[in-house]
């Protein structure tokens, strides 16, 4: 059951973009991807984020308080897209809420990352609502490593919940962090499995966010250690990388295509168009911000045009690593 009220969000007229573009660094960095982490939890214990040591209480936020932000900050920036994260986003109890509230801003892509274990009771209902893309997280096809990732479900459950997915067309990537030791051996599984369904996968370089340096190193496997092993059985042509893209992106010789976010390798941080937002309404200019800058949506469009410029300047020129726990900001 979809539980939306339908006149929550007619207080919102359509918000007219007073300073278009005006939020920008010295190199001329802007934001117009907006990352929104619902909540800071998970029900899985991937190795590459890991939260099992964390014991603390968090608030849920209603949407509303996420809408009325957002809709503030529409007014200043040109909101291309948002992009539900968490923690998994699915353990939020008003998701198919907030994605119908964004659309009534008329953001022209909303989209999710999940690991997908509560997505396929969700599905139906958030077509309803909205949703335009998901990301799916996927770290192997082979079941003894789905659980060596710390994956809850077996390959079969993924199996159906992509068939569903596609049946309701709605627009799917798959996203596989890779880590050397425990899931090298399923990079060509899972591109010919993806390519045979016209699915773009994407492989995701084990980032050094939250872990220590030591067992990162253990653990990298790199964008080239990834181009290796797919020419071990294809041929490969590199695509025109898109200005903002987190992923550069090849085409096999079987028409296959993949991508590769490459933060260590090949960073893109240089045209990084990406605000965060946490589960509290703080801001982060880049992932590897400390701390986040506290907004409300009592704030003035001038207090809020302010942190977005803070934020802003928060931007890295190349990705170094961070102690920030990758849940509680999303990836």
């Amino acid at each position: 059951m979809l539980f939306i009220t339908p006149h929550i969000y007619q207080d919102y007229p359509e918000s007219k973009n007073t300073s278009f573009n005006s939020v920008y660094d010295s190199y001329g960095r802007t934001f117009q991807t907006i990352r929104l982490s619902l909540l800071p939890v998970c029900n899985f214990q991937c190795i590459y984020c890991k939260t099992e040591e964390e014991n603390y209480k968090y608030k849920i936020q209603k949407p509303d308080y996420f809408i009325k932000l957002i809709y503030k900050i529409k007014k200043i920036i040109n909101i291309k897209k948002i992009h539900l994260t968490g923690g998994e986003p699915t353990l939020y109890p008003y998701l198919e809420e907030i994605v119908k509230g964004l659309k009534s801003l008329n953001i022209p892509e909303v989209s999710i990352t999940t690991n997908g274990t509560l997505l396929l009771k969700k599905l139906h209902t958030l077509k309803m609502a909205g949703i335009d893309s998901i990301n799916l997280s996927l770290d192997a096809i082979d079941n003894s490593v789905l659980k060596k990732m710390g994956t809850k479900k077996q390959f079969e459950f993924y199996d159906k919940l992509i068939n569903e997915i596609l049946n309701l067309n709605i627009s799917l990537k798959i996203n596989t962090t890779i880590l050397k030791g425990f899931n090298e051996n399923q990079i060509l599984p899972l591109l010919e499995y993806c390519g045979k369904r016209n699915i773009i996968i994407r492989y995701l370089e084990y980032m050094l966010m939250g872990v220590s340096e030591t067992i990162h190193k253990e653990r990298f496997f790199s964008m080239f250690d990834i181009l290796n092993e797919i020419q071990k059985r294809y041929q490969i042509k590199e695509l025109k990388r898109e200005k903002h893209s987190t992923a550069n992106y090849w085409l096999t010789d079987t028409n296959y295509k993949f991508g590769i976010i490459a933060n260590h390798s090949k960073p893109f941080c240089m045209d990084c168009d990406r605000l965060r937002i946490d589960y509290n309404g703080n801001l982060y200019g880049c992932i590897t911000q400390k701390k986040g800058i506290p907004m409300d949506f009592s704030d003035s469009e001038n207090e809020i045009y302010d942190k977005l410029n803070i934020a802003i300047k928060n931007k890295q020129l190349i990705f170094k690593g961070s102690s920030n726990k990758m849940h509680y900001i999303g990836g």
